[in-house]
């Protein structure tokens, strides 16, 4: 295996931080303080509150940003930073974008409307229901309308294929656990 060095045109004077190098050396404290102000200017990162440190040219970011994207902008500012040996980018991506996860209710997370099987449904009719509406769970009514409990995807292979009954001929009331 040979290893492949790439020519001068794809070495940036600028990144050099070796004593006597041509690029002037770059402290932690210079390179933290580049880092912030990218951050700031960056609108993806601006308005997070995020932690940067710098030990011996490598940035250790944390915090919680609303997206991959803000994750991956503020990587890319951090290796676009003169003097950065390597980044460590442990930021956290808040599935629920700006919201504050502490302040998150059910409501903000669940299905809406509740999606229901009956009782005497087949364990196929309600899998091709989660299916379909992309869920994981559906709730079990009696003909009243009145909850009975929850069917799962796992209560489907554990409870009905794994122990070899037919989901076309099961009925909802049988895989419900008790």
């Amino acid at each position: 295996m040979y290893w492949v060095y790439p020519d001068e045109r794809y070495y940036y004077e600028w990144y050099d931080n070796t004593p006597g190098g041509s690029g002037p050396p770059a402290t932690d404290a210079s390179i933290k303080s580049a880092v912030v102000d990218r951050l700031r200017d960056n609108p993806h990162t601006a308005d997070c509150k995020l932690r940067v440190d710098v030990k011996q040219g490598v940035v250790i970011l944390q915090g919680v940003v609303a997206s991959r994207v803000a994750k991956r902008a503020a990587g890319d500012d951090c290796w676009d930073t003169p003097g950065v040996a390597d980044v460590s980018n442990q930021l956290e991506v808040n599935a629920l974008g700006d919201v504050d996860a502490s302040q998150t209710k059910v409501a903000d997370a669940m299905t809406q409307p509740v999606v229901t099987v009956g009782l005497n449904e087949s364990v196929a009719a309600a899998a091709a229901r989660m299916r379909d509406q992309d869920i994981g769970s559906v709730v079990v009514v009696s003909e009243s309308g009145a909850p009975r409990g929850m069917l799962t995807d796992r209560d489907i292979v554990v409870r009905c294929v794994a122990a070899g009954a037919i989901p076309e001929s099961s009925t909802a009331a049988g895989s419900v656990p008790a």
